[in-house]
């Protein structure tokens, strides 16, 4: 056979499968040969179809359910169609629109919670879980430290921070534990972090130095996870979306996109690999075998998104492989240039900075210096921890 020959088989043979593939997305169901070429190829008998059916069944891209019945798209067609769907984005101007109903501008308490809005906002639009990466921004303060009973020995510390950030960390006491000391705690841990006067008969005997030495455990714990960025910040959200799609009515179905949302190291890979490449990455059925337990029935999309020109972070989706993959990577692509848009305004005009896993600090504005604020901004001289690159 000649070359040519070779490569016109070939289109003929991608443009049914693409056919095919299509009709699948919109349908759901299995795609005969009669009905193939009554919609999209005219140009062809049924006859001629079915045998690149045959074809493409033999190279793993189809399968037959039913010796009667059409053929149905297995992940590597769905991978050789996302490959074409991303070659047609790679020539698309991108859209002047927010994808995405947020706010054009944020204040600088806003900024986490922004993000987190953002991936449950992305993730209703999609109709997937979603996951967002970020690099741990600086200037943030403690507003409430609490401390919650467990046992006699064993007490849960939970700081809240202005930028709405959450850290836990469970304390261990050679003294016994109450409710009531774990009350006095929470009133010391007021009175340090807002310079607030202690009542002067709330502590008996040696409960003062058990509290503070509880509070100081509780901050030591925190300042060591703030300082040590040794990964990215992680968000994720909208699991339940699954749950409407057909493909995972089964329990058993949910297998390998559940692992996934709960692999925060594949989700921090997928985010990383985004980075690297500097655009939008996906992954689509056996891909996913390192991160997924059973078969790798789905999809990961990611594309980063940056601050001042520089990437800082991804929005991952996990979802069906079957999807409208073009109308999915402009989504993405669209909501990762709104995020960085807001972001890298918030980041100049609030004058804060951020750092990465594989550095100290990345600054907006004077690159010298990076400060961790103890207590209130209201403060007029709270405690500041000062690193430098």
């Amino acid at each position: 056979m000649s070359t040519q020959k070779k490569a016109g088989r070939k289109d003929r043979e991608r443009k049914i499968l693409f056919s095919l593939v299509e009709h699948f997305l919109r349908t759901g169901k299995p795609v005969g040969s009669q009905s193939l070429q009554e919609e999209a190829l005219a140009d062809m008998s049924s006859a001629t179809i079915r045998n690149y059916f045959v074809s493409l069944e033999h190279d793993g891209y189809l399968k037959q359910q039913h010796l009667s019945g059409g053929r149905v798209p297995q992940p590597k067609a769905f991978a050789e169609y996302a490959k074409l769907c991303f070659e047609e984005l790679a020539h698309e101007k991108p859209s002047e629109q927010s994808p995405l109903p947020l706010k054009d501008s944020i204040t600088s308490n806003d900024v986490v919670t922004f993000l987190q809005l953002a991936a449950d906002t992305l993730s209703a639009q999609a109709g997937a879980p979603v996951a967002v990466t970020s690099p741990r921004f600086d200037h943030d303060v403690i507003t409430e430290l609490k401390f919650v009973f467990l046992d006699i020995q064993r007490a849960l510390a939970v700081i809240t921070t202005e930028f709405g950030l959450v850290h836990t960390a469970v304390l261990y006491s050679a003294l016994p534990l109450s409710h009531t000391i774990l009350r006095k705690a929470d009133r010391f841990a007021r009175s340090r972090l807002f310079r607030e006067s202690l009542e002067p008969d709330l502590f008996e005997g040696a409960e003062l130095e058990h509290v503070r030495k509880l509070y100081q455990e509780a901050m030591a714990s925190y300042f060591v996870s703030y300082s040590s960025v040794s990964q990215e910040d992680l968000w994720r959200t909208g699991f339940s979306h699954l749950l409407t799609r057909p493909e995972f009515e089964e329990a058993h179905s949910l297998s390998a996109p559940l692992s996934l949302f709960e692999n925060v190291a594949a989700l921090r890979a997928f985010s990383r690999d985004a980075i690297r490449s500097g655009g939008l990455r996906f992954w689509i059925g056996e891909e996913l075998s390192p991160y997924a337990v059973g078969e790798p029935n789905c999809a990961v999309v990611s594309i980063p998104y940056s601050v001042g020109g520089h990437p800082v972070g991804a929005l991952t989706i996990i979802g069906s492989m079957r999807v409208f993959y073009l109308d999915l990577f402009r989504l993405m692509r669209d909501a990762a240039a709104q995020l960085s848009s807001i972001l890298s305004s918030c980041l100049v005009h609030h004058r804060m900075s951020y750092r990465m896993p594989e550095s100290h600090a990345l600054l907006v504005q004077e690159p010298h210096k990076l400060a961790l604020d103890l207590y209130s901004p209201s403060e007029k001289n709270p405690i500041t921890l000062k690193h430098t690159p």
